[in-house]
């Protein structure tokens, strides 16, 4: 694990691969609730074939840190955007190919959709992420899936999330992948991620990725960019896990069709369901490579 400081963040990362590269780097972005070494198995298969690759806590999570108690704990995507390209620019990681999951997936698309001239492919665990409202109001289905976001919205919801983040944390690892198994090695790789959630501003942040406050005034510009959804132009692979539960109908596979101008490729995954990097990484280490 490295460090780099931001202008608001010291941003923890895990790093992989040779001193002598080969090849583009590689970075991969996690989501809510997880951490880096989600990615473990696949940055090791790439780092063997020679790719220096490297994988960001997020903000909230893990070692990162605010370096500023006044700095708002914002989790908006301008923010998640804006401290991936201070990750690359600190690595001096001019392009890249880039892969996220979840809060990683709507990063990793707005670095694309904003600066794609930095990215040369991505593959994104789900579909197009910048919006909700691409595909038309949601199914009762699909509401019930994002009950999660409706609670925290609330003070009942901020208070469970404080109260206990590892419980409702697990809570969302066991019907987001309901078919990952065995119960055992679940169990393992939450406990060795649960750690993360213990971060101070862990809360802060989630809270505002749901709320949509506080923000910081400093990624105004750049939330503007993304706010209208704009189409992804870089060539793009899509990974679907095909039991994710929060996707009860399925794909909108036409909507991420036209959102995806470049797309080279949409897969369902069997036998994964959200967390499809840690349930099925050689489907992701084959999309990358």
């Amino acid at each position: 694990m490295e460090t780099i400081r931001t202008g608001v963040l010291d941003l923890a990362y895990e790093r992989w691969g040779p001193d002598q590269p080969a090849g583009t780097p590689v970075v991969l972005v996690h989501g809510f609730p997880d951490d880096a070494r989600s990615w473990t198995r696949v940055a090791e298969a790439l780092a063997a074939e020679g790719r220096q690759v490297a994988a960001p806590y997020l903000r909230g999570h893990g070692p990162t840190r605010f370096l500023d108690d006044a700095t708002p704990r914002s989790g908006q995507l301008g923010a998640l955007t804006q401290d991936l390209l201070d990750l690359l620019d600190a690595l001096g990681w001019d392009r890249v190919v880039l892969a996220g999951q979840d809060w990683g997936a709507r990063a990793v698309q707005g670095v694309a959709a904003v600066a794609p001239e930095r990215v040369e492919r991505l593959v994104s665990l789900g579909g197009y992420a910048l919006s909700w409202d691409q595909g038309g109001p949601p199914s009762y289905p699909q509401l019930q899936a994002l009950w999660y976001q409706l609670l925290l919205r609330g003070g009942w919801g901020e208070g469970v999330l404080r109260g206990d983040p590892e419980g409702f944390s697990r809570h969302l690892w066991r019907i987001w992948s309901p078919t990952w198994g065995p119960d055992r090695a679940v169990d393992e790789a939450f406990a060795a991620t649960a750690p993360s959630f213990a971060n101070p501003d862990f809360a802060d942040v989630v809270l505002s990725a749901y709320r949509d406050q506080p923000t910081d005034d400093r990624h105004a510009a750049l939330e503007g960019r993304l706010a209208d959804g704009p189409p992804i132009a870089v060539p793009s692979v899509l990974l679907y896990g095909a039991d994710d539960g929060l996707e009860p109908g399925g794909p909108d596979r036409e909507g991420d069709a036209k959102r995806f101008p470049t797309l080279l490729g949409a897969r369902t995954v069997e036998g994964a369901g959200h967390f499809l990097h840690r349930e099925r990484p050689d489907a992701v280490v084959d999309a990358l490579r």
